[in-house]
């Protein structure tokens, strides 16, 4: 068909536009990923992230570039489009409540998400969980990788959340697992953070520290 360019007025505010496609990039990448746009399939309108409130979020806009709904709430830390599910109306994303763990989310597409209750979890287990959605098998490839050291890969249907299949890990077992502990800091400013101590930890013993800082946007850890 014939194609036109639309013009979208930013006013004053600064939108990420990213030539990648809306998704979420392997866990230690930097977190640029998070801009771009998706037309839906029928070309009523497209899905795009914004920073316009001070947090990253999916929008769904009609083809005039006009707001039609927010997707995911100012509450959720968004790390990744996984997929949109148009035959059940659900947008699957990567985040969560908690900055400090990544999991995968459904939101509704006709919903209007002012609170995060108005979507719901798909993984459970504290650590960081991926995805890859196909649309005509239904079917999600679902990736595990928990702070006590459980990794696995399964797959999932879309329509019922059953598991068809695990794919087994073939790796050696780890000798003993990973002690980490997630935690806020006290005081006037708090900060999320996670605590990986020695394996052999005595409490009141000194030890060398290593230190990662993250200071925002969207979350301080």
């Amino acid at each position: 068909g014939r194609r036109r360019f639309q013009f979208i007025p930013l006013l004053h505010l600064w939108r990420a536009l990213h030539p990648r496609p809306l998704g979420g990039l392997p866990a230690g990448h930097a977190p640029p990923h998070r801009g771009g746009l998706r037309w839906l399939a029928d070309g009523g309108g497209f899905l795009w992230t914004t920073e316009r409130r001070g947090t990253w979020q999916v929008e769904l806009r009609a083809p005039t570039g006009a707001l039609l709904r927010e997707i995911t709430p100012t509450t959720f830390n968004y790390r990744g489009l996984v997929d949109v599910d148009e035959d059940s109306g659900a947008v699957h994303v990567r985040g969560g409540p908690d900055p400090r763990e990544v999991h995968l989310w459904s939101f509704p597409l006709d919903g209007d998400s002012q609170t995060i209750s108005s979507g719901h979890a798909l993984t459970r287990g504290r650590g960081q969980h991926n995805a890859t959605f196909s649309s005509e098998s239904r079917l999600l490839i679902r990736t595990t990788d928990l702070f006590d050291g459980t990794w696995r890969s399964e797959i999932i249907s879309a329509d019922d959340d059953r598991i068809v299949a695990t794919l087994p890990s073939v790796a050696a077992p780890l000798p003993r697992p990973p002690t980490t502990e997630l935690t806020r800091t006290a005081g006037a400013l708090t900060f999320d953070a996670a605590v990986t101590r020695p394996r052999n930890f005595t409490a009141g013993k000194k030890y060398p520290v290593i230190l990662v800082v993250y200071a925002g946007p969207t979350s301080k850890m």
